[in-house]
């Protein structure tokens, strides 16, 4: 787990969001829940273009953190 934050996704409207990390050793397809419109690999320094709340971008730039410190 890497982090835990409420957001507001409607007004007075919040979800609990969890985050987690993985590892993708590219075995197997990738696919995408009804619940979203889109999937992509990105790069660290491509995710301030993207249109996440910023707690994603926290905990995408945490498991870049802890993956850099420890052997892949």
């Amino acid at each position: 787990m890497l982090d835990s934050w409420l957001y507001e996704v409607l007004p007075r409207r919040d979800v609990v969001i969890v985050t987690y990390g993985c590892d993708y050793d590219g075995d197997g397809t990738l696919t995408r829940s009804h619940e979203h419109a889109a999937m992509g690999l990105f790069g660290l320094d491509e995710i301030d273009a993207l249109p996440l709340p910023e707690g994603y971008r926290r905990s995408i730039r945490r498991w870049h953190r802890r993956r850099g410190a420890r052997p892949r």
